[in-house]
């Protein structure tokens, strides 16, 4: 049985594997791959999947005031136009949803109150 790989229809040189890794993608990677697989009883050439990538945009969380009698406060600047939550952990292991926002471009406030149980805490900002 023999493979020949495909990006975009064109044949790719060398790619005649079973599987195709990719690594290191890069938005020049992004497109239709397909196969043919070939044997003594014919061939048959895959539908098309296509890779998609989309940019990711960082998440920034920035101290506000450091922590006061009021909490921990701190601004979220991450891509508008997304939801979000606001996880804490005190392990990095097993995350709790604090808030759901929604981003709108301009920085979001966000004030945990203090709980004097817990030595240290964690936070992300992460999209559902």
């Amino acid at each position: 049985m023999t493979f020949e790989w495909r990006y975009n229809g064109q044949r790719m040189p060398g790619r005649t594997s079973m599987t195709l890794p990719l690594v290191n993608i890069q938005s020049t990677d992004a497109g239709d791959y397909s196969v043919s697989v070939s044997n003594e009883f014919g061939s048959v050439t895959s539908q098309p999947a296509r890779l998609a990538l989309h940019p990711t945009f960082p998440a920034m969380l920035q101290p506000i005031g450091g922590f006061q009698g009021a909490g921990f406060r701190f601004a979220v600047e991450v891509e508008p136009g997304r939801d979000y939550r606001i996880q804490t952990s005190t392990d990095l292991d097993r995350w709790t949803d604090l808030h759901l926002f929604f981003s709108t471009g301009t920085a979001y406030e966000f004030s945990d109150p203090p709980v004097l149980d817990r030595p240290h805490r964690f936070y992300r900002v992460v999209s559902p």
